[in-house]
Protein backbone atom coordinates (compact mmCIF):
# COMPACT_ATOMS: atom_id res chain seq x y z
CA UNK A 1 0.00 0.00 0.00
CA UNK A 2 1.02 3.56 -0.54
CA UNK A 3 -0.14 7.13 -0.23
CA UNK A 4 -1.62 6.69 -3.70
CA UNK A 5 -4.31 4.50 -2.08
CA UNK A 6 -5.67 7.63 -0.41
CA UNK A 7 -8.85 8.88 -2.07
CA UNK A 8 -11.82 10.98 -1.02
CA UNK A 9 -14.18 8.12 -1.84
CA UNK A 10 -13.51 4.62 -0.47
CA UNK A 11 -14.02 1.92 -3.10
CA UNK A 12 -15.29 -1.56 -2.28
CA UNK A 13 -12.58 -4.24 -2.52
CA UNK A 14 -9.81 -1.69 -3.19
CA UNK A 15 -6.99 -0.78 -0.77
CA UNK A 16 -7.63 2.56 0.92
CA UNK A 17 -5.58 4.95 3.06
CA UNK A 18 -7.59 6.95 5.58
CA UNK A 19 -6.13 9.92 7.50
CA UNK A 20 -7.49 11.06 10.86
CA UNK A 21 -6.55 12.80 14.14
CA UNK A 22 -6.18 11.16 17.54
CA UNK A 23 -7.48 13.52 20.23
CA UNK A 24 -7.73 13.77 23.97
CA UNK A 25 -10.86 14.63 25.99
CA UNK A 26 -10.24 18.38 25.47
CA UNK A 27 -10.08 17.96 21.67
CA UNK A 28 -6.32 18.49 21.53
CA UNK A 29 -4.23 16.44 19.12
CA UNK A 30 -2.30 13.58 20.73
CA UNK A 31 1.26 13.35 19.45
CA UNK A 32 3.34 10.21 19.71
CA UNK A 33 0.39 7.99 20.59
CA UNK A 34 1.57 4.71 22.11
CA UNK A 35 0.19 1.19 22.03
CA UNK A 36 -1.83 1.77 18.87
CA UNK A 37 -4.38 -0.94 18.10
CA UNK A 38 -6.30 -0.60 14.82
CA UNK A 39 -9.34 -2.80 14.30
CA UNK A 40 -11.92 -3.17 11.54
CA UNK A 41 -15.49 -4.46 11.40
CA UNK A 42 -17.09 -5.37 8.08
CA UNK A 43 -20.88 -5.13 7.75
CA UNK A 44 -21.40 -5.16 11.52
CA UNK A 45 -19.19 -8.17 12.17
CA UNK A 46 -16.85 -8.59 15.12
CA UNK A 47 -13.92 -6.16 15.22
CA UNK A 48 -10.63 -7.81 14.22
CA UNK A 49 -7.07 -6.51 14.06
CA UNK A 50 -6.21 -4.62 10.88
CA UNK A 51 -3.34 -5.87 8.75
CA UNK A 52 -1.54 -2.55 9.37
CA UNK A 53 -1.41 -0.26 12.39
CA UNK A 54 -2.08 3.45 12.37
CA UNK A 55 1.04 5.55 11.76
CA UNK A 56 1.60 9.14 12.85
CA UNK A 57 2.40 11.61 10.09
CA UNK A 58 5.94 12.90 10.66
CA UNK A 59 6.99 15.64 13.07
CA UNK A 60 4.65 14.92 15.99
CA UNK A 61 1.58 16.13 14.14
CA UNK A 62 -1.18 14.31 16.02
CA UNK A 63 -2.50 13.23 12.59
CA UNK A 64 -2.33 9.54 11.69
CA UNK A 65 -3.04 7.33 8.71
CA UNK A 66 -4.13 3.73 8.36
CA UNK A 67 -3.73 1.59 5.26
CA UNK A 68 -6.61 -0.84 4.81
CA UNK A 69 -6.26 -3.79 2.43
CA UNK A 70 -8.68 -4.60 -0.39
CA UNK A 71 -9.98 -7.48 1.74
CA UNK A 72 -10.64 -5.13 4.69
CA UNK A 73 -12.53 -2.82 2.31
CA UNK A 74 -14.66 -5.62 0.83
CA UNK A 75 -17.90 -4.69 2.62
CA UNK A 76 -20.84 -2.32 2.33
CA UNK A 77 -20.08 -0.78 5.73
CA UNK A 78 -16.55 -0.59 7.15
CA UNK A 79 -16.18 0.53 10.77
CA UNK A 80 -12.70 1.28 12.13
CA UNK A 81 -11.53 1.92 15.67
CA UNK A 82 -8.03 3.00 16.61
CA UNK A 83 -7.22 2.57 20.31
CA UNK A 84 -4.16 3.88 22.12
CA UNK A 85 -2.67 3.42 25.55
CA UNK A 86 -1.65 7.12 25.69
CA UNK A 87 -3.04 8.67 28.87
CA UNK A 88 -6.08 10.85 28.16
CA UNK A 89 -6.35 9.86 24.49
CA UNK A 90 -9.75 8.84 23.18
CA UNK A 91 -10.46 5.96 20.82
CA UNK A 92 -10.85 7.20 17.26
CA UNK A 93 -13.82 5.77 15.39
CA UNK A 94 -14.40 5.99 11.65
CA UNK A 95 -17.18 4.61 9.45
CA UNK A 96 -17.16 4.45 5.67
CA UNK A 97 -19.44 3.07 3.01
CA UNK A 98 -17.27 1.84 0.15
CA UNK A 99 -18.58 2.73 -3.28
CA UNK A 100 -19.29 0.05 -5.90
CA UNK A 101 -17.80 1.01 -9.25
CA UNK A 102 -18.38 -2.17 -11.25
CA UNK A 103 -21.12 -0.61 -13.40
CA UNK A 104 -19.07 2.51 -14.13
CA UNK A 105 -15.86 0.55 -14.70
CA UNK A 106 -17.49 -1.80 -17.18
CA UNK A 107 -18.43 0.96 -19.63
CA UNK A 108 -15.11 2.83 -20.12
CA UNK A 109 -12.83 -0.01 -19.02
CA UNK A 110 -9.29 -0.18 -20.33
CA UNK A 111 -7.95 -3.69 -20.12
CA UNK A 112 -9.20 -6.47 -17.88
CA UNK A 113 -8.85 -4.53 -14.62
CA UNK A 114 -11.03 -1.57 -15.64
CA UNK A 115 -10.64 1.78 -13.89
CA UNK A 116 -11.86 3.50 -10.78
CA UNK A 117 -14.40 6.31 -10.68
CA UNK A 118 -11.71 9.00 -10.40
CA UNK A 119 -9.84 7.68 -13.44
CA UNK A 120 -13.09 7.37 -15.42
CA UNK A 121 -14.15 10.95 -14.64
CA UNK A 122 -10.67 12.23 -15.45
CA UNK A 123 -10.76 10.44 -18.80
CA UNK A 124 -14.22 11.84 -19.64
CA UNK A 125 -13.03 15.37 -18.82
CA UNK A 126 -9.97 14.82 -21.04
CA UNK A 127 -12.30 13.75 -23.88
CA UNK A 128 -14.17 17.03 -23.58
CA UNK A 129 -11.20 19.34 -22.97
CA UNK A 130 -8.03 17.97 -24.53
CA UNK A 131 -6.76 18.03 -28.10
CA UNK A 132 -8.08 15.27 -30.37
CA UNK A 133 -6.86 14.51 -33.90
CA UNK A 134 -8.59 12.37 -36.50
CA UNK A 135 -7.06 10.61 -39.51
CA UNK A 136 -8.76 8.18 -41.88
CA UNK A 137 -7.90 5.29 -39.55
CA UNK A 138 -7.19 6.63 -36.05
CA UNK A 139 -8.62 8.99 -33.42
CA UNK A 140 -5.93 10.22 -31.01
CA UNK A 141 -6.68 11.79 -27.62
CA UNK A 142 -3.78 13.79 -26.21
CA UNK A 143 -2.76 14.48 -22.60
CA UNK A 144 -2.95 18.01 -21.15
CA UNK A 145 0.36 18.98 -22.77
CA UNK A 146 -1.24 18.65 -26.22
CA UNK A 147 1.58 16.52 -27.63
CA UNK A 148 1.69 13.28 -25.61
CA UNK A 149 -0.80 10.57 -26.64
CA UNK A 150 -3.29 9.58 -23.92
CA UNK A 151 -5.14 6.94 -25.95
CA UNK A 152 -6.10 5.99 -29.50
CA UNK A 153 -9.05 4.39 -31.24
CA UNK A 154 -9.18 2.75 -34.66
CA UNK A 155 -11.61 4.03 -37.26
CA UNK A 156 -13.05 2.22 -40.27
CA UNK A 157 -15.52 3.46 -42.85
CA UNK A 158 -17.01 1.27 -45.56
CA UNK A 159 -18.84 4.18 -47.21
CA UNK A 160 -22.05 3.42 -45.33
CA UNK A 161 -21.07 2.95 -41.68
CA UNK A 162 -18.32 4.65 -39.68
CA UNK A 163 -17.04 2.39 -36.89
CA UNK A 164 -14.88 3.57 -34.01
CA UNK A 165 -13.08 0.91 -31.96
CA UNK A 166 -12.35 0.95 -28.22
CA UNK A 167 -9.79 3.41 -26.94
CA UNK A 168 -6.54 1.78 -25.88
Amino acid sequence: MASTDASPVPVKNKAWRVTFPIMDADGDLVTGATGLDSEVSKDGGTFVDCTSEATEIATASGMYFLDLTATEMNADTVAIIVKTTSVGAKTTSLVCYPYMISELSAAPAFGAAGMGIEEALSWIVAQMRNKITQTATTTTLFKDDGSTTESTSTISDDGTTLTRGEYT
